[in-house]
């Protein structure tokens, strides 16, 4: 009987090890499939390896929210500037790919808080801002309670006027704001 026994132990061990030698960690491609760069060629039961972005077309496309940089024109703001901002501007001159258009009715107002709001015919956004501001280049960043971010380059920032740039839709938008007041 103990014999048996001894031979179950002995068949569930060698199985387990087997189980276990079968799962192996993952292996490189180049491995798995090997492929000869001479020529190209692959052996006959491996899949092609196909290049990044030949994935799924109808993927859901990521937006990079990048402002370009402008060095000619835009010029650093600094901590002392940011009071500036604090008030409510009225947009003045919009500009889409360098043609101006009608400026939409719009009162951008920014809090001492580091919050702002947006009023416009059509409703009222509000949120939060804040700045990176580095030596050649400063960014407003305006963060509604409810959609992505926005980000805007700041051109010009005086007692009398904000000049802010960004992208949106793949197209380059300039906005002039006037004091409000």
């Amino acid at each position: 009987m103990k014999t048996k026994q001894r031979n179950l132990v002995w068949i569930l061990v060698c199985l387990l090890a087997l189980v276990l030698s079968a799962c192996q960690s993952e292996q490189p491609v180049d491995e798995l499939c090997p492929i000869d760069l001479s020529a190209g060629d692959t052996d006959e039961d491996c899949l092609p390896i196909s290049p990044e972005g030949d994935g799924d077309d109808a993927a859901y496309p990521i937006e990079e929210f990048v402002v370009p940089l402008d060095e000619e024109i835009a010029y650093p703001i600094t901590e002392a500037d940011l009071s500036l901002l604090i008030r409510s501007w009225r947009l003045v001159r919009y500009t889409e790919d360098g043609i101006e258009t009608a400026a939409p009715a719009r009162t951008l107002t920014f809090n001492s808080d580091g919050k702002y709001t947006l009023s416009t015919p059509a409703g009222t956004e509000t949120g939060t801002w804040s700045t990176i501001l580095l030596a050649v280049d400063s960014t407003l960043i305006l963060t509604p309670e409810v959609e992505a971010a926005q980000y805007y380059q700041i051109i010009d920032l005086g007692e009398a006027e904000l000049n802010l740039s960004t992208w949106r839709e793949g197209k380059a938008i300039d906005e002039e704001y006037l004091p409000a007041d």
